[in-house]
């Protein structure tokens, strides 16, 4: 495609969300809104851009849930930077998220969790977590402390309604591509200026 502005050596990022079992209400539409939720929002904060296309695609539903399908989707930036998230939430051996970021000269890529690593019995690796709450209890922390802090400070920090109403649209594109099969725009507003 042409008309892109340079992607500032970024190419691809590489994203996987992994949940040991989904609960029974989850279907395959909230496969997509609701846990590839979180990818649609790291991924403009990581870039600093906006999604505006999204394709997905579907292989069979598993033996262990049968009612819903994994999701593989595949977003691109204004610049261009192509994004595949694969999200599975039948994964069966635990919560699993992944992520790397390859550029034109090197890669950057989330370190697992946990860090440590067990060697026993001939085996080299490490415990995966039932769900989120081993992985990402710090963060969490961090993230109300300084929303707390910002409150209080009257200087808001993080995420707005912007970057929500924005997941929200990456949301409804994906949804659409899902039920045609083809490629779907993801609708940009112009950005109130109070966003700005």
């Amino acid at each position: 495609m042409t008309g892109r502005r340079f992607s500032n050596g970024r190419v691809f990022l590489h994203c996987v969300h992994r949940n040991a079992v989904g609960p029974d209400y989850l279907t395959s539409e909230l496969v997509i809104a609701n846990s590839a939720g979180h990818e649609f929002d790291i991924v403009r904060y990581l870039l600093g851009e906006e999604i505006t296309s999204a394709i997905v695609a579907s292989p069979p539903a598993t033996r262990n849930a049968p009612n819903r399908q994994p999701q593989f989707i595949l977003l691109q930036t204004e610049s261009g930077v192509v994004i595949d998230i694969e999200v599975f939430t039948d994964a069966q051996y635990g919560y699993d998220v992944r992520a790397e970021l390859v550029c034109e000269d090197g890669t950057v890529a989330l370190d697992p969790s946990p860090a440590t690593t067990l060697r026993s019995k001939g085996h080299d690796g490490f415990r995966t977590p039932a769900d989120w709450r081993p992985r990402f209890r710090q963060a969490y922390r961090a993230q109300l402390e300084a929303w707390t802090a910002g409150i209080l400070t009257q200087t808001p920090l993080g995420s707005r309604a912007w970057d929500g109403y924005m997941a929200m649209l990456v949301t409804k594109a994906c949804l659409q591509a899902w039920k045609t099969g083809t490629r779907a725009a993801v609708e940009i507003p112009e950005r109130p200026s109070l966003y700005r």
